[in-house]
């Protein structure tokens, strides 16, 4: 397995409870906003290429060595994750609390919209810049057997409607994707009940 999760999952007891039952080996990426993102998208985009970089090496080395592979990613960590899934093949690909668009939830994002703003950009200059990174543009190559996706209808952190795009975009290119949708659940709590609930699917 391939985790590129948020810090509060890092700390979080619930991905050490053997919810994957399939994964022998758990290789963990910290795709945090707050290591990631920085005044000047230009900034922030050599940051996510070295973070990607570095992750493809470590996916590369696996399959060399004969391992299956299985990505999850969390909040941000889907833009590495559906990326990894378009370019590797893979067992599973499980999206909890995802966006379409890195450029259009990161201007929009409360937890990155005063830090978009200070960029001294238009929101369309700034949107451009991050582009490469929004991952509905690699959903129709993904190569994945399983897909599943979970969102929150409340989410305010990556707003509900750019979480509800990538699904739509999942299911427009493959036959093989599960949802769950907690139309009352924001950002944390429908990461919570999405990680309570994988075992269901």
């Amino acid at each position: 397995w391939f985790y590129f999760i948020n810090r509060a999952q890092f700390r979080h007891k619930i991905l050490n409870k053997n919810l994957f039952l399939d994964g022998r080996l758990i290789h963990s990426y910290l795709a945090d906003v707050n290591m990631l993102f920085k005044r000047k998208p230009h900034d922030t985009i050599n940051l996510l290429k070295d973070f990607y970089k570095k992750a493809c090496k470590d996916i590369e080395s696996n399959i060399s060595a004969g391992f299956k592979i299985n990505f999850l990613g969390i909040s941000l960590g889907n833009i590495f994750s559906i990326r990894a899934a378009s370019e590797y093949p893979c067992e599973r690909l499980i999206s909890i609390s995802g966006g379409s668009r890195l450029d259009i939830s990161s201007w929009d994002g409360i937890l990155t919209r005063d830090l978009a703003m200070k960029s001294d950009l238009s929101q369309e200059a700034y949107e451009s810049t991050l582009s490469e990174f929004d991952p509905f543009k690699y959903v129709k190559k993904v190569k994945s057997k399983e897909i599943l996706v979970y969102l929150g209808g409340k989410d305010k952190i990556i707003r509900s409607e750019h979480g509800v795009e990538l699904l739509n975009t999942f299911q427009k290119y493959h036959s093989n994707v599960k949802a769950k949708f907690y139309p009352y659940a924001d950002h944390c709590s429908s990461i919570y009940l999405a990680l309570k609930d994988q075992t269901k699917f």
